[in-house]
């Protein structure tokens, strides 16, 4: 596994516990509803798209009528810290590495592999439409299937850290337990082939993954474009120097 392999999808987590769940789902218990969630996510993206051109550059925002696809609305809201069902990933095992380690120093930090095409051809046997609408993502009876998605116009952020996103059909969807499936469903009819597969990075050795990775200009300044990126960089290296 090279690290630009575009075969799989990598994700780093700053503690190995956390499960692939995305934000908007952190904030729910394990017996909600669908129909609350649905209701909570459309008037959050409701909000954020009602006020987005106040923040924005022109041309940033997507238009409000005819609706955008939700992802794009989702993929912007993701972008500025708003509670989504997307989870995000990445091509390259480096950007996976950083977000793995850059944070909660004494917990072991994890990174996830999926591999791209397994998740496609479970979602394909699950979900039989040719394409996505938004009536799908707000009909809390569509099928737990699991889409990989990246979107046609991105942003320096997106550019620099490589990514993609998941998210299910519905907004209930399991990601973990989706990903999990379709691998041991492939699996069983081709085991030589790695499907997934979860990494834990130790505590201890987080300091000296940042580093490494910032020694190859893996750092915040580099994946997160503008100012905001030199400020974090800046305390990642006043964090290193204070450690030894």
């Amino acid at each position: 596994l090279g690290p630009h392999d575009a075969s799989y999808l990598l994700r780093g987590q700053a503690d190995a516990n956390w499960d692939l769940k995305p934000s908007l789902l952190r904030y729910f218990g394990p017996n909600v509803d669908a129909a609350t969630v649905l209701r909570v996510e459309g008037m959050g993206l409701a909000d954020f798209a009602s006020q987005a051109h106040l923040h924005l550059d022109t041309g940033i925002a997507p238009p409000l009528r005819p609706a955008s696809f939700h992802p794009i609305w989702w993929a912007l809201m993701q972008h500025h810290s708003a509670p989504t069902r997307l989870l995000d990933w990445t091509l390259s095992a480096y950007v996976a590495a950083y977000f793995a380690v850059e944070r909660e120093l004494d917990k072991p930090g994890a990174i996830f592999l999926a591999r791209h095409k397994t998740i496609l051809e479970h979602m394909n046997k699950l979900f039989t439409h040719d394409l996505i609408h938004n009536r799908h993502l707000d009909d809390a009876e569509s099928p737990r299937a699991l889409m990989v998605w990246k979107p046609e116009r991105v942003t320096a952020r997106h550019i620099a850290q490589q990514g993609y996103f998941t998210f299910g059909i519905n907004v209930l969807t399991d990601q973990n337990t989706a990903i999990l499936e379709a691998s041991a469903e492939a699996k069983a009819t081709s085991p030589e082939t790695l499907y997934c597969q979860k990494w834990i990075i130790p505590a201890g050795l987080k300091l000296e993954f940042l580093r490494h990775l910032r020694r190859m200009n893996i750092a915040a300044h580099s994946l997160f474009p503008g100012i905001d990126g030199v400020g974090r960089s800046l305390a990642e290296a006043a964090r290193l120097a204070a450690r030894g």
